[in-house]
């Protein structure tokens, strides 16, 4: 690493002396951390444990949200609708706003970090104890097609949960800068991305799994239980299990974690909040924070479709969606382990002092990515085409699905931690938790917009031209009229078996396909965007480490 040039204490803005010493100490230590020999994770084990948990379990209620569009896609909502359930995830875009609070408000004596963990996870728990006996009447759960989905409730629901779990990862990330040794501070990505993936696989995939009656009777119930219309479980009975869960495992990092900080406050709090958003707004006026955030606002442009739209088109096409859920869980298990050794390959610092450069394995792996999301659309298509086919779908194609969803796991793991083992090494760990989400924030408003909007955008693409058999719209009031006579018609020809006319079935024609078009279209962006901004992580990877401190300090 670079030399951290010195910089006058004159030069700092007013209140900084209201930072406590113990923070100046992290910022020496990061300046002298190649100094320090290399040493084993094992002397990390107990740290790398509770980082691993606290990760683990803030996937819980991301997993269940990912889960709950194919709940309500057996509802025939629209795209949009599915648009609007999508703002839910966006408190992680969004928790820049609060995470100076974070950073600075805490008890001394229970923890700076745990001042705000212990409590989050508490009120998930409760979160999910009260929701559970609800969530499935929300859900339209019991009745027909024509029973509604309560979108705005579940948004609001959802909203509140990746609220809390976006407090505690902002406490979560600044924890994880302090409780390891600065030989294996980089372990802190490779702990947030198989924690989150773990969380995400045992409440996602594996309650689709569980849900689904197919799969049950297939590999869990002996063939004297089946039921041919419900699984194992409901998603509020799932939610009532993790509630506890989560109340148990709270209690357990309250009263046995340790490796918090514990330095007294120093200062008023509004002193403390004001350096806090004065340092990061000093910060995001960084000529380089300012080009990796353009990069990582952007990056995503071109992947949203795929992310948000591909896996529930390619079920209603015809992939049973518990099928795709052992597929997904098959991969995710696999992306840990490429996680593990992508981490220990290609992140750390090699035996001859070679420097990983984690910006060059994200941007080569660009192109890949968009090759995955090509991919993608057409096997939506063969799955479409094989619909409804005798015996279901051909085995050949169940392995093609699932080497593709093997690839494309492997790459954008890789591509994550990547990006999380550079933002551990350029984090100012003096403003440790506000740095970190600051960085995490972006990247997950990069990630969020495009998925969003890319649902929205299929909606507004998708035309149909209405069959032939259908009325005119402005007989609407006229024909809703006439239902009752048409069925009472029904009735007394039943009865004397006159024949009577059948309903409509036709479909409308589609004329543009808005899934396919979208696809088109952000694979061109994506195209562009690799094409413009790959030199511009280039010349970032290369900057030195004091491009990215708000202000230096005498060491």
């Amino acid at each position: 690493m670079a030399e951290i040039r010195n910089r006058s204490s004159s030069s700092q803005p007013s209140g900084s002396s209201a930072r406590s010493e113990a923070d100046i100490e992290l910022r020496k230590q990061a300046s002298a951390a190649d100094t320090v020999p290399v040493v084993g994770w094992r002397q990390d084990i107990f740290a790398i444990s509770l980082l691993l948990l606290l990760y683990t379990l803030q996937g819980v209620p991301m997993g269940i949200a990912s889960a709950v569009p194919f709940l309500m896609q057996k509802k025939n909502l629209r795209d949009s609708d599915q648009g609007k359930f999508s703002f839910a995830s966006w408190p992680f875009s969004l928790k820049l706003l609060w995470a100076p609070l974070v950073d600075s408000l805490y008890h001394s004596r229970f923890g700076r970090r745990k001042t705000w963990i212990v409590p989050a996870q508490l009120a998930i728990g409760a979160l999910l104890l009260w929701a559970a006996p609800h969530i499935d009447v929300w859900l339209g759960e019991g009745g027909g097609v024509d029973v509604p989905v309560e979108v705005g409730t579940l948004t609001m629901l959802f909203f509140a949960f990746f609220f809390l779990a976006a407090t505690q990862d902002i406490a979560v990330d600044g924890l994880a800068l302090t409780i390891l040794s600065p030989a294996n501070k980089e372990l802190g990505a490779t702990c947030n991305t198989i924690g989150q993936s773990f969380g995400y696989l045992i409440s996602s995939t594996g309650f689709l799994a569980l849900y689904s009656p197919e799969f049950c009777n297939a590999y869990l119930r002996p063939a004297a239980a089946f039921d041919e219309t419900h699984g194992l479980v409901t998603l509020g009975g799932f939610m009532l299990f993790w509630g506890w869960v989560f109340l148990a495992s709270t209690l357990w990092v309250a009263l046995l974690s340790r490796g918090d900080e514990h330095m007294p406050l120093r200062g008023s709090l509004g002193t403390l909040l004001r350096d806090a958003y004065e340092e990061m707004w000093l910060v995001l006026r960084l000529p380089a924070v300012r080009s990796m955030a353009l990069a990582l606002l952007t990056c995503r442009a071109a992947l949203g479709v795929f992310g948000s739209a591909t896996s529930l088109r390619i079920t209603q096409a015809g992939m049973p969606k518990e099928h795709l859920a052992i597929m997904v869980s098959v991969a995710q298990v696999l992306g840990m382990g490429v996680q593990l050794y992508v981490s220990g390959r290609f992140l750390t610092t090699g035996a001859a002092g070679e420097e990983a450069k984690p910006l060059h394995i994200f941007a080569r792996l660009y192109p890949a990515r968009l090759l995955m999301g090509l991919v993608a659309l057409t096997l939506v298509t063969v799955v479409g085409a094989h619909r409804g086919s005798s015996g279901g779908l051909p085995y050949w194609l169940y392995a093609v699905v699932t080497l593709s969803i093997l690839v494309q796991v492997a790459v954008q793991e890789t591509g994550f931690v990547a990006i999380m083992a550079f933002f551990n090494r350029v984090a100012d760990p003096s403003i440790g938790g506000t740095y970190m989400t600051m960085l995490n924030t972006i990247a997950n408003l990069g990630a969020a917009w495009p998925n969003t909007a890319a649902l929205f955008l299929i909606d507004a693409m998708h035309h149909t031209r209405p069959c032939s058999c259908e009325p005119p719209a402005t007989a609407g009031a006229l024909q809703a009229l006439a239902m009752p006579w048409q069925a009472l018609g029904k009735s007394i020809g039943k009865v004397f078996g006159v024949a009577v006319a059948a309903p409509c079935k036709c479909k409308p024609e589609v004329l543009i396909d808005g899934y396919t078009a979208t696809c088109m279209l952000s694979l061109l962006v994506g195209v562009a965007w690799f094409v413009l901004v790959r030199p511009r992580l280039f010349a970032l990877q290369a900057l030195p480490p004091s491009a990215w401190l708000a202000r230096r300090v005498s060491v």
